[in-house]
């Protein structure tokens, strides 16, 4: 038995994405028409793909079964790292065009409802297994900052001596 469902490849440098099956090892979808696609999640339900798009500064939203375009959203700047909030409501975009902020889009209207400002680029993003908190990274900005998701406000931020990019929250046993 495999681990995984599907494997979803950007090609960074180009217009596609390869979804591979790993019990075959062979491509059973591409994904077309997405100029540098940066970065993939899916809804939690599995029906949606969210995509950002470096080439045109956009989130695509793509029906996963099928592939097909539902909407392109514009952002603010150049999309790096997303995430899906655990409720399915929100998708969070870090922005790396400087300033930088971090893009909210809710994925009932497919539109963009607010725009989180920072001192620089963003480029990594990870929420909490609670859902309570976002954490996202500037490799230039020497900070990383946690969004409250509930007020969507930055809570608190920590300095560090070089650029970070969070990859991971380890939880406690209560979440």
């Amino acid at each position: 038995t495999t681990l995984f469902r599907s494997i979803y490849v950007n090609n960074n440098a180009g217009t596609t994405i390869s979804v591979i099956d790993p019990a075959t090892n062979k491509v059973v979808q591409v994904i077309e028409g997405i100029e540098v696609p940066e970065a993939a999640q899916f809804s939690p339900d599995g029906g949606r793909v969210y995509v950002s798009s470096g080439g045109e500064n956009v989130l695509y939203v793509v029906d996963r079964k099928t592939g097909k375009h539902i909407k392109k959203v514009p952002l603010s700047g150049y999309p790096n790292d997303l995430a899906v909030t655990k409720d399915g409501r929100r998708v969070l975009i870090c922005i790396r065009t400087y300033p930088g902020t971090l893009d909210i889009i809710d994925t009932t209207t497919l539109e963009k409802v607010k725009s989180i400002p920072s001192k620089s680029g963003l480029h990594d993003i990870v929420v909490t297994g609670d859902g309570k908190y976002a954490v996202v990274g500037s490799p230039e900005g020497e900070y990383l900052t946690v969004i409250d998701l509930q007020s969507e406000q930055p809570a608190w931020e920590v300095q560090f001596d070089r650029g970070v990019l969070p990859l991971a929250i380890e939880s406690n046993p209560d979440g």
